[in-house]
């Protein structure tokens, strides 16, 4: 049930940040989790779209990216991943000593967000040094474009 504050605190970063940034809507959050973290991805996702009604993150999407436990080696100071739900034993596959301590894995970060800010227009620039014939040469660039000069 933890995934509920941890939603509420990424929405009140994503909400503080869309503010400063002026932006209209949220439409994606990007996070990256590291496995010793046992939250719910399916939760993550169901407690936002609670928590964010009646805001800018309404209908946003949310993305995990899960990061690997990843341990070092103290005496040989090699670095490799482990499955967490495999391991047996710490025993470095380079040296066969067992001193290791986690470098990766418990990351709870934000990577980014993807907001609207209503400025919506499909601009296309050209530099062709040609004539005011660009709009009769390229009609098709012209009708999908916002503007048109």
């Amino acid at each position: 049930m933890h995934e509920l504050a941890v939603t509420r605190d990424i929405l009140n970063i994503a909400l503080k940040h869309a503010a400063l940034s002026e932006a209209q809507k949220i439409i994606t959050i990007s996070l990256r989790i590291g496995e010793l973290h046992d939250i719910i991805e399916e939760w993550i996702q169901r407690y936002f779209d609670y928590t964010s009604r009646n805001t800018v993150a309404e209908g946003a999407k949310i993305k995990i990216t899960r990061l690997p436990v990843v341990v070092k080696c103290e005496d040989c100071h090699a670095s490799y991943p482990i499955n967490i739900r495999e391991i047996e034993s710490s025993v470095c596959p380079n040296c066969g000593k067992d001193r290791t301590h986690i470098i990766s894995g418990r990351e709870l970060i934000i990577e980014e967000a993807e907001f609207g800010t209503g400025e919506d227009l499909k601009i296309m620039i050209l530099s062709v040094p040609e004539g005011d014939d660009k709009i009769l040469k390229y009609p098709l660039m012209f009708t999908v474009s916002d503007l048109d000069h």
